[in-house]
């Protein structure tokens, strides 16, 4: 249920920071995860997710500039650390969007999926804590942020492409269908493959310019 409430101290407002810059003021909404934490972005940022965007008040103008209050959209199934890397990521979602990955993905690298380098560091470093990466996915998913969606999916994708089948199911205590077995065992087999392709045109590469500095030594020894 959406609640509004008056907002009577707190730090300076995104309204107020946006008329130090003479931007026009922004509406804000507050995201209140199920452990009471609270997450303060534009509304045009927590509108990415379809969840927020079908509970935030109409009637509300941008750019209401005579009242002290923001609206306040209870998030029940998602906890503050959660919370706060999803508010991250639409907030800089609203800044510079996510652009379109190829699908399927033509290697596991995040990075030669996506150009963007915010996105790619903000999906690795999710990584470093597994628990929350997976939260995190659970998160968009219970919020329909499609675009976080793709990006940690594509991420997670790539994972499983550098896995052999038992390795999935006893890392992540999943018990695989035989169909689901033979598509990851295809896929790790076409990425080792694909390494083993780079590693090999890369050492020839290698190879080549060693071999042209050999020659530029000669002939100016000579």
């Amino acid at each position: 249920r959406l609640v509004r409430v008056a907002q009577t101290s707190r730090k300076r407002s995104m309204s107020e920071v946006s008329n130090d810059t003479n931007e026009p003021p922004r509406r804000v909404v507050r995201l209140e995860a199920c452990d009471g934490a609270v997450e303060e972005l534009p509304a045009e940022a927590a509108a990415l997710s379809d969840l927020v965007k079908s509970m935030l008040d109409p009637d509300v103008p941008d750019d209401d500039e005579d009242e002290e209050e923001v609206s306040v959209i209870p998030v029940p199934n998602v906890e503050g650390a959660v919370l706060a890397e999803v508010a991250r990521f639409c907030t800089h979602h609203f800044e510079e969007p996510l652009n379109p990955i190829e699908k399927p993905l033509t290697d596991p690298d995040i990075r030669k999926c996506t150009s963007q380098e915010w996105y790619a560091t903000f999906v690795e470093d999710l990584w470093e804590n597994q628990a929350l990466f997976f939260e995190v996915l659970n998160a968009a998913h219970y919020m329909e942020i499609m675009p976080l969606q793709d990006i940690i999916g594509a991420f997670w994708a790539g994972k499983l492409k550098q896995m052999p089948p038992d390795e999935v199911e006893a890392r992540y205590d999943v018990q695989l269908t035989e169909a689901e077995r033979r598509q990851l065992l295809q896929e790790y087999e076409a990425t080792r493959r694909q390494g083993s392709a780079a590693a090999a045109n890369a050492e020839a590469r290698q190879r080549t310019r060693d071999q042209e500095e050999e020659g530029d030594g000669s002939r100016q020894a000579s």
